[in-house]
């Protein structure tokens, strides 16, 4: 576990912007091709998520290693308004503090996977291992942070694998509908 934690520490920033850049991938994909429309919610929670693979991709160029003070403020929030749109979806909660509009209800889910498993949960998970990476990027602030070329190459193979997969996945929903 230890390992896992010092390979978390040492490439937090790449990580978080390998999340970073596969929420937004997937989330355009949601919309420009399988035609789901984002719901109010989802569009704050997109506002929130698509700056972060830039701010992340700018940090690894420049070897910042204090991109979480950037990013914390975005995935807190993004993190609070897919945790209440999970939660209205699931009915844990009514929707009273903000109305969404009749056609493209907030509290609808379009997706369900496994009775629980919905796009802004998908999106909070996504938020929460952004502010976890972070937060393990801030407590290795100040120490040497070794960047390992094999990691930096193996992130860039995860990155074409889903950025391929998202094609492939378009591509066969595209010739199913």
């Amino acid at each position: 576990m230890k390992r896992l934690i010092d390979f978390a520490k040492n490439n937090a920033i790449t990580i978080a912007f390998t999340v970073a850049l596969t929420a937004t991938i997937s989330s355009l994909f949601l919309s420009e091709i399988a035609h789901l429309s984002p719901c109010k919610l989802c569009w704050y929670q997109r506002a929130l998520m698509f700056p972060l693979p830039v701010i992340l991709g700018g940090a690894l160029l420049l070897k910042e290693k204090r991109a979480y003070v950037y990013v914390f403020p975005l995935a807190i929030a993004g993190a609070t308004i897919a945790l209440y749109q999970s939660l209205l979806q699931w009915g844990i909660i009514q929707e009273d503090i903000l109305e969404c509009s009749l056609d493209n209800p907030c509290a609808d889910p379009e997706i369900l996977w496994l009775g629980f498993l919905t796009i802004p949960f998908g999106s909070f998970l996504s938020f929460t291992a952004i502010l976890a990476l972070m937060w393990l990027a801030r407590k290795s602030y100040g120490k040497k942070i070794d960047f390992d070329k094999n990691v930096a190459n193996l992130i860039a193979k995860i990155v074409l694998t889903v950025v391929t997969i998202t094609m492939l996945t378009a591509i066969i929903y595209l010739f199913n509908s």
